[in-house]
């Protein structure tokens, strides 16, 4: 199998009072688009295509009626660094992690930024639930299966 996922933070990546929240943060610049996302540890590639997931030094939620995309960072692919888009619910409230895996091996370092959190509006159909969301993230949420339905 060429893709392993590995899931590496810290015993304990310290307490989410210790890390802002989004609604404190600001885009680098007036034109920037995302914020800058910061891994909160250091993180080995020893091979290439392992998956590793990487606590942030942010936490949620995030503003009501909105989503987040969290989307490389344009300096990443140049250091061989691959983050894999997600997508950060509005009433998720732990810290936030990213998905990253390396075609080279190599380290990179507590502080540095690769991904960035980008906030668009969403509407919110339906009424909302009064299920208060974890901080376990990718796919733990307790979600009804998926039907769709195709009218020609």
């Amino acid at each position: 199998q060429p893709w392993k996922l590995i899931y590496e933070p810290s015993a304990s990546p310290g307490p989410i009072a210790d890390f802002p929240t989004i609604s404190t943060q600001r885009p680098a610049t007036a034109g920037s688009a995302g914020i800058n996302l910061i891994t909160q540890e250091d993180c080995v590639f020893d091979f290439p295509h392992v998956v590793h997931i990487l606590p942030l030094q942010l936490t949620g939620p995030l503003p009501t009626g909105s989503v987040g995309l969290i989307l490389p960072r344009s300096s990443a692919s140049k250091k061989g660094l691959f983050v894999v888009p997600g997508v950060m619910d509005t009433d998720y409230e732990g810290i936030i992690k990213i998905q990253i895996y390396s075609n080279i091996p190599q380290t990179i370092n507590k502080g540095d930024s690769w991904a960035q959190l980008i906030i668009l509006p969403v509407p919110m159909p339906g009424q909302p639930s009064t299920v208060r969301r974890g901080d376990g993230g990718f796919g733990r949420g307790k979600n009804s299966p998926l039907t769709a339905s195709h009218t020609p």
